[in-house]
């Protein structure tokens, strides 16, 4: 009897460590586990701030020149254009807006609905008013004063369309 409670206690201790050993390496496993999960996420959200990043910065490219060429066009209006200058003005945004690959920004739903449309909407208002004061001079009877308030109105709406296309560009996550 004196010697089976001796071997009783070693065997409780020996079951005990054991027991306490895998309840351990099951807590270091979990753990493990937990952080393998957690970099793998890690990762996959770096990856995903990569690629809207890499899009961000095709949109930008994309679309910068025609904002940048609109811009151009509203600033010199402020101070005053000949109609031959306004016409220049606006053909230079008529290149950078035929320049846009519209197909290459069919996926990015935000490039299109907060810069590609509003820079569409300027440069149709800026080309309404070159139409409008095109229209006059080849009219005998038209009075360039008489379409003043008809070219503001267009450039008012430009400027609103240009500054919407300026705050989605400024909008853009490019690093």
């Amino acid at each position: 009897m004196l010697i089976a409670i001796p071997v009783a206690l070693i065997l409780i201790a020996i079951v005990g460590g054991g027991v306490a050993y895998s309840q351990h390496q099951r807590t270091v496993d979990r753990r493990a586990q937990a952080a393998a999960a957690k970099k793998r996420a890690a990762a996959r959200r770096e990856r995903a701030h990569a690629k809207e990043v890499a899009v961000n910065v095709a949109c930008h490219d994309m679309l910068q020149p025609l904002v940048d060429a609109e811009h151009d066009l509203s600033g010199r209006l402020d101070i005053g254009m000949t109609y031959a200058d306004y016409g220049s003005a606006v053909g230079t945004v008529s290149v950078a807006y035929g320049n846009v690959d519209a197909d290459a920004l069919e996926e990015d739903f935000a490039c299109l609905s907060d810069i590609a449309v509003p820079a569409e909407a300027a440069f149709n208002q800026y080309r309404a008013a070159y139409n409008v004061w095109n229209n006059c001079f080849e009219s005998l009877s038209c009075d360039t004063d008489s379409i003043d308030g008809t070219l503001q109105k267009h450039w008012t709406r430009a400027g609103t369309q240009l500054t919407k296309a300026k705050n989605g560009l400024e909008a853009l996550e490019l690093e």
